[in-house]
């Protein structure tokens, strides 16, 4: 069995069931995380129908995309990603992609 798309990801759940993409996407052109995001939207949608819908998904599910920041004082981006769309905010989604990618010791975001 060969694949065409390795994802590393990592599952949450405080309240609402989550995932967040930590690697394997390539290169996403775009200058901020908005033409980032409208990129994915528009070429590569197939990404959140993989990760969100079922048998790797469920209804409930949502999903943040790591990606390098815009922003030249951040240390990372998101995309968020739902099951029908691609929002421009969501807190809960923001702090989870937080904890899994700013733990103490982590080098994820220093890797992007």
């Amino acid at each position: 069995m060969t694949f065409k798309r390795m994802i590393t990801a990592v599952d949450t759940h405080s309240g609402i069931p989550m995932r967040v993409i930590t690697g394997g996407v390539g290169h996403i052109p775009g200058a901020s995380v908005y033409d980032k995001m409208k990129w994915l939207e528009a070429n590569d949608d197939q990404l959140r129908q993989l990760v969100l819908r079922e048998p790797r998904g469920y209804p409930a599910h949502c999903c943040n995309l790591l990606v390098p920041p815009a922003h030249r004082e951040a240390q990372a981006g998101y995309i968020i990603m739902e099951q029908i769309e691609y929002p421009m905010m969501s807190g809960e989604t923001r702090s989870r992609s937080q904890r899994c990618c700013w733990r103490p010791g982590s080098s994820r975001c220093r890797s992007l």
